[in-house]
């Protein structure tokens, strides 16, 4: 005769059963499982269901002596309840007093193993509230991934939310500090803490609003330096910070002067050039007759007559100027006589 024991009260959803262990004294045997899968021919077939529900099992079997027999086996099958917690609030500035709690359709067990990720796991046997602390990061938002593990009767179920905990915004940025008219200063953004709107005002009525904006260009046609103030004002749903930085434009550094030992003379005519510019002044001299030199001090030699209008052109870090002078140079003296009407003893 066919012997066949009772199955499990309840197999679980997903999880493979070996039917062989019900039977003995089979040689021969085909199951049909009651849930739309192909039939198995073998005595001892693994079988998983993959949805819970009740379901009848029919075993065609066949004994070594030839007796034959068909049994049906009622089988029960169960899945894990589904698990979630509540966490109040999602997201926060402070990180403070975030409540873990299970909604009411909660299906408890006996044990239960929470993971918040800033303090050691909880182990307990009770579907008990938490309220925990974050801590509040600076450079930028930080997600916290808090996982809950629920033993029920077919294994572990486990269920994860992420808190968002907001960092405050901290305005900084960076900026050449000094420069030349007309002077466009690299700007570079450097807040941290997550901000999410900037506002620049330039300190020459210009602004923008934009995270990283290309910096104005500043002119400075004075003779002295003059200074903008940046700010940056950075702002989350956390809150505002501010800073504040200033630039220097550097007026025009170069003042073109220079004398001459003389400006006037007799063709060939030498003059010397002194150079009283700024030092370290690049110098160009135009010397008016298509001439041209590139020292402090020069000698220079005008061959021909005229009026010769000399520049002498200074060229500094920060501008450049120009100084002029007049150079008059006079022909040489043609001689010339004529003799009238000569007589003799007569003066």
């Amino acid at each position: 005769s066919i012997h066949i024991s009772l199955p499990p009260p309840l197999l679980c959803a997903g999880q493979p059963f070996n039917f062989g262990l019900l039977i003995s004294n089979v040689s021969n045997a085909t199951w049909k499982f009651g849930d739309g899968t192909p039939d198995a021919i073998i005595p001892n077939p693994t079988h998983i269901y993959a949805n819970a529900g009740s379901f009848v099992a029919t075993l065609y079997a066949q004994s070594p002596d030839g007796c034959k027999d068909t049994i049906r086996v009622n089988i029960t099958v169960t899945k894990n309840p589904p698990l979630k917690f509540l966490m109040t609030p999602d997201s926060t500035c402070t990180g403070l007093g975030v409540a873990f709690t299970f909604p009411p359709t909660h299906d408890t067990t006996n044990h239960y193993i929470w993971s918040f990720g800033v303090r050691p796991n909880i182990d307990e046997n009770a579907p008990n509230s938490h309220i925990v602390d974050f801590p509040v990061p600076v450079l930028k938002d930080t997600n916290y991934v808090i996982t809950l593990r629920a033993d029920y009767y077919c294994g572990p179920a486990f269920y994860s939310d992420t808190l968002k905990v907001k960092a405050k915004p901290k305005a900084d940025f960076g900026v050449q500090s000094v420069g030349c008219s007309p002077f466009q200063p690299i700007l570079n953004n450097t807040s941290y803490g997550s901000a999410t709107s900037f506002s620049w005002n330039f300190g020459n009525g210009q602004s923008s609003t934009l995270q990283n904006p290309v910096a104005p260009t500043y002119v400075n046609n004075t003779r002295r330096d003059t200074t903008y103030t940046i700010r940056l004002i950075a702002s989350n749903s956390c809150g505002t910070d501010s800073i504040k930085k200033t630039i220097t434009i550097k007026g025009n550094d170069v003042n073109a002067r220079f004398f001459t030992n003389i400006d006037r003379g007799c063709q060939p005519l030498l003059v010397d050039f002194y150079n009283t510019s700024n030092p370290g002044s690049q110098i160009i001299w135009d010397f008016g007759d298509g001439t041209s030199a590139y020292a402090d001090q020069v000698t220079h030699q005008y061959d021909s007559a005229g009026t010769f209008r000399v520049k002498l052109l200074a060229i500094g870090d920060c501008g450049r100027d120009s100084a002029f002078t007049t150079v008059i140079v006079y022909g040489s003296p043609i001689p010339k006589f004529e003799v009238r009407n000569p007589c003799i003893n007569v003066g």
